[in-house]
C-alpha cells in the first residue's frame, strides 16, 4: 500500500504546486491518479483473489466523483477539486482495514475551513486597503453586531450571579469572530476576487464572474477580445493544497476530532 501512498501524494503535492502557481490544474493529473489506483486495486485484488478493494476503490471513488462534480456544478468547487477528491477515494479507497474517508471528510473540514481563514488574511495583508474597506462595511451593516450580542446573554448571567467564569464568554467571542470574518470574506470577494479588467489582458485559465470555476481556453480568450472592451473575472482561495495536507493528517493522526473527544 506504500507505494499507492507515495503515488497519490506526488499526484496531490504537483496540483498543489500548479494550483498556487497558475490555478490551473491539468485535467490529465486527477485523471492519471485515477487510472493509476484502479489498476493497483485490481492487480492487488486479482493477486489475492479478492476484490473487496477495487469494489470499494470504484464505490468510493464514484461517489465523491458525484459529490466533486455537484459541488462544481452549482459553482462551489472547481473542476479540479472535484477530481481530487474522487482520486483520492480511487487510490486509498481502505486505511488500516477501515474506509479512509471516515476520517478524511471531518478532518478536511476543519483543515479547509483553517485554511481558508490563514489564506483570506494573507490575501488582506497583501492588499492592505481591504481593511479599510472591512471598516467602512462594519459601519453600514452595524446591525450584524446583534447577532454575537445575544450570546452576551449567559456571561452576563454568570456575573449576576456573582462569579465570573472565563469560558462562558467563549460562545460570544466566537461568534463575533464569525461575524467579522463572514463580512471580512465579503469584503474580500468583492473588491479583491473579482476585478473589472479590459479585454486585452484576458488570459487562458481566467474564470469569468459569471461562469461556474473553471478556467477560460485560449479559443475563448481569443473570441472576448474579439467581441468584448472589458470582461470581469473572478478569483478564489487556491484551495487544492487543502486535499495533500488533510491526507498527510489523516495518516498521521486518523480523525482529529476524537484527539479532543
Amino acid at each position: 500500500m506504500l507505494e499507492i501512498i507515495l503515488f497519490l501524494m506526488i499526484g496531490l503535492i504537483l496540483a498543489a504546486a500548479w494550483d498556487l502557481k497558475t490555478t490551473e490544474v491539468p485535467d490529465e493529473l486527477p485523471y492519471l491518479v485515477i487510472i493509476i489506483g484502479v489498476f493497483y486495486w485490481f492487480v492487488i485484488s486479482s493477486a489475492n483473489n479478492d476484490f473487496t478493494y477495487l469494489f470499494y476503490s470504484l464505490t468510493i471513488g464514484t461517489l465523491l466523483l458525484a459529490l466533486g462534480l455537484l459541488m462544481y456544478k452549482t459553482g462551489k468547487w472547481g473542476g479540479a477539486d472535484a477530481w481530487l477528491l474522487a482520486a483520492i477515494g480511487y487510490a486509498l479507497p481502505l486505511y488500516n482495514n477501515e474506509i479512509f474517508m471516515i476520517s478524511f471528510i471531518p478532518n478536511f473540514l476543519i483543515v479547509a475551513s483553517v485554511y481558508t481563514i490563514l489564506y483570506s488574511f494573507a490575501i488582506g495583508a497583501m492588499h492592505k486597503e481591504s481593511f479599510s474597506y472591512l471598516k467602512k462595511d462594519l459601519r453600514k451593516n452595524y446591525w450584524v453586531f446583534l447577532i454575537p450580542a445575544v450570546f452576551i446573554a449567559f456571561p452576563v448571567y454568570v456575573y449576576l450571579q456573582g462569579s465570573l467564569i472565563l469560558l462562558s464568554f467563549i460562545p460570544f467571542f466566537l461568534m463575533l469572530f464569525l461575524v467579522v470574518f463572514w463580512r471580512y470574506a465579503l469584503v474580500i470577494e468583492k473588491n479583491v476576487f473579482t476585478r473589472k479588467i479590459p479585454s486585452s489582458k484576458v488570459r487562458e485559465g481566467d474564470v469569468l464572474q459569471e461562469m461556474v470555476w473553471r478556467g477560460l481556453t485560449s479559443q475563448e480568450v481569443e473570441e472576448i477580445k474579439n467581441k468584448k472592451k472589458f470582461v470581469t473575472i473572478k478569483e478564489g482561495i487556491r484551495f487544492v493544497p487543502v486535499f495533500p495536507i488533510t491526507v498527510v493528517i489523516t495518516l498521521v493522526f486518523g480523525n482529529i476530532l476524537l484527539i479532543f473527544l
